[in-house]
């Protein structure tokens, strides 16, 4: 066993380190060894490691090479090298490696990045980084929001430079590194000492984020000063020096912090302009692609522009919310906003005044007068006894939901920590569960909310010619369709439902009691509903779509206030039927009139569902 580094593995979400003074030393070295799991396959990434720099091919091995001359122009790092060592280094954003890496690989790196983020929150919480501040120093790293990109290096031996690779500290938290050939040593006092690889373990690597941040706390942490032996000429039977790694460090666009001796945290300047002045004590150029995405983000504050590494365009900026009140605060400090109407006439949507398609776009929210023949009454029972247990007779088909096993992703019961809501969610597939009135109720709003999207598209002009693919085939009545149930509980004295937008194209509502508050023109105001009509509420995957044509639509930002009753009235219910992608799609944004590709539909979904149920009342 290596004599020097420690040693140490992750179990259940926790370090583990092999000596009493393990983590210790590892903080004082500003590294570790961790144990590789056991069910991870590297084959991928050393393939793809021995193999990016290659000219591209036709063969088999295709995947893996063409990286110094690929396309990757959506990443704002890419391949890269200095000219002043022997490295040369593939980044690529944990967002963009589904999109431009090899299936396996991506998967690797994937799973590496989540052991990365639990041995990285332990190290926090070792260090006396108060866990409420995680995400706060981190840039969202609960949310998977922080900057996150994979690193490859290749050690050229033919480059005629001093160096493999120019001593720096990393500039994040921490880099996790699979290496199997020496060459890596740390500055430790005056001497550089080596930090040679370990059969079966990962070296871990802390970084200069993460000592600045703990440089006054008790247990300081300090970052590896590291470099790379300079290679020399190899024969053709022996490999180049290799290593791959995942980086998790502040976002490119947040504040850096510091505690200081009480505890507190202090803003010690931009992430960035840290990283523009590791970037000149090293001699390396500052990524001008990052540069450029920080511009951009600083004149259109709406969107992200990928500035986390593992963020999109279809990440939206920041915005800090008004407290959620309670149902009686609302009704009294918010007036009721004034939604334009319409009504379906031979299967055309249409607005009682020529602007009001217009202004729903602008609102996000419209009224829908009910068409003739919906009928309701069915599923109003089922939303009032579903969460009740289940009893036999009449109600049998009604009750006793919470304890149903519903076949699928994101499906049945869920008790949301933090709020009232508890909900049952049950996919169109899936509908037959229901009773039969439920599924036919079901089978309308959806519906009637296709109708709305394909209304809304020939509205903005896009050709139909591009709904099915733009959509998932929801506009052929395919996608995803899902019912969903909603009891907001009175007697647990929390928020309703957080501030949040619809992930989907186009949500139809069933709602006949108030409480819903909209986040608009900078204020609260109350979406109150209409007997007779539904809610309709636009989402994020229309926004993305449409945000660079003439007319973007919006996605709303909406929440449920504190439902407050008295032992004589019932709880506020309701139920929707949401609308989007099929989740095995892509999520697309048109640029200069052509869609474009930005996100695959589960990803987007995982990380809007990541901000409708945490526990931040006041950000989304």
């Amino acid at each position: 066993m290596n004599a020097l580094l420690p040693v140490a593995q992750l179990q259940d979400r926790a370090l583990h380190f092999v000596e009493s003074d393990g983590y210790e030393r590892a903080t004082s070295l500003g590294a570790f060894h961790l144990r590789h799991p056991g069910d991870f396959d590297f084959r991928a990434g050393v393939e793809l490691a021995r193999q990016y720099y290659l000219p591209a091919d036709v063969g088999p091995d295709a995947a893996f090479r063409g990286y110094r001359t690929r396309d990757l122009s959506r990443s704002l790092l890419g391949y890269s090298r200095t000219g002043h060592d022997q490295d040369e280094l593939l980044q690529i954003e944990a967002n963009l490696w589904r999109e431009y890496l090899p299936r396996d690989a991506a998967m690797l790196l994937w799973r590496m990045n989540d052991l990365s983020r639990a041995v990285l929150t332990d190290l926090f919480i070792r260090a006396g980084v108060a866990p409420r501040d995680i995400d706060t120093v981190a840039g969202g790293l609960s949310k998977n929001q922080a900057l996150q990109y994979c690193i490859f290096n290749h050690y050229r031996p033919e480059a005629d430079q001093p160096i493999g690779l120019t001593a720096h500290k990393d500039s994040g938290f921490i880099t996790t590194l699979y290496t199997v050939e020496p060459g890596l040593e740390s500055l430790h006092g005056q001497q550089w000492i080596p930090f040679d690889p370990l059969a079966g373990h990962f070296t871990v690597v802390l970084g200069h984020s993460l000592e600045i941040l703990t440089a006054r706390l008790k247990n300081p942490v300090t970052a590896s000063y590291h470099r790379v032996r300079r290679m020399t000429k190899r024969s053709a039977a022996t490999p180049d020096r290799f290593t791959f790694g995942v980086y998790i460090g502040p976002r490119w666009d947040q504040r850096l912090y510091q505690y200081d001796v009480a505890g507190q945290l202090s803003d010690v300047g931009t992430f960035v302009d840290f990283q523009r002045a590791k970037a000149a004590e090293m001699e390396y150029e500052f990524h001008p692609r990052v540069d450029s995405a920080l511009r951009q983000s600083t004149d259109s504050p709406c969107t992200d522009r990928g500035l986390s590494g593992l963020s999109s365009p279809t990440l939206r900026r920041t915005i800090t919310l008004p407290p959620m009140p309670d149902e009686h605060e609302a009704s009294r400090l918010y007036p009721a906003w004034d939604m334009v109407r319409a009504r379906f006439e031979c299967d055309a949507l249409r607005f009682d005044d020529a602007h009001d398609f217009d202004r729903a776009l602008n609102d996000g929210f419209f009224l829908l007068k009910i068409p003739d023949g919906v009928a309701l009454d069915a599923s109003d029972r089922f939303v009032r006894h579903c969460f009740e247990p289940r009893v036999d007779g009449e109600l049998a088909r009604y009750t006793g939901y919470r304890d149903c096993i519903v076949p699928g992703d994101y499906q049945g019961y869920f008790d949301r920590e933090h709020d009232q809501w508890e909900n049952f969610y049950v996919e169109r597939n899936n509908w037959p569960m229901l009773p039969d009135q439920v599924a036919q109720a079901g089978e309308a709003m959806a519906e009637i909310g296709i109708g709305i999207l394909r209304a809304t598209l020939g509205h903005l002009g896009i050709s139909a010619a591009e709904w099915d693919t733009l959509t998932g085939g929801l506009t052929a009545k395919r996608g995803h369709q899902m019912l969903a149930f909603n009891h907001f509980r009175s007697g647990k004295r929390v928020r309703g439902s957080k501030f949040h937008r619809d992930s989907g194209w186009v949500t139809v509502l069933r709602s006949t009691t108030p409480g819903l508050l909209a986040y608009i023109d900078g204020g609260l105001r109350c979406i109150n509903p209409e007997p007779g009509y539904f809610v309709i509420n636009f989402g994020s995957a229309l926004e993305v779509l449409t945000e660079h044509l003439p007319h973007p639509v919006r996605a709303n930002i909406h929440g449920v206030a504190e439902t407050i009753r008295c032992a004589a009235r019932h709880d506020r219910l309701s139920y929707v039927v949401f609308l989007d992608s099929d989740l095995h799609g892509d999520l697309y944004q048109y640029h200069d009139g052509v869609p474009v590709k930005v996100q695959t539909v589960k990803e987007f979904a995982t990380q809007e569902v990541s901000r409708t149920y945490d526990s931040d009342g006041h950000l989304l």
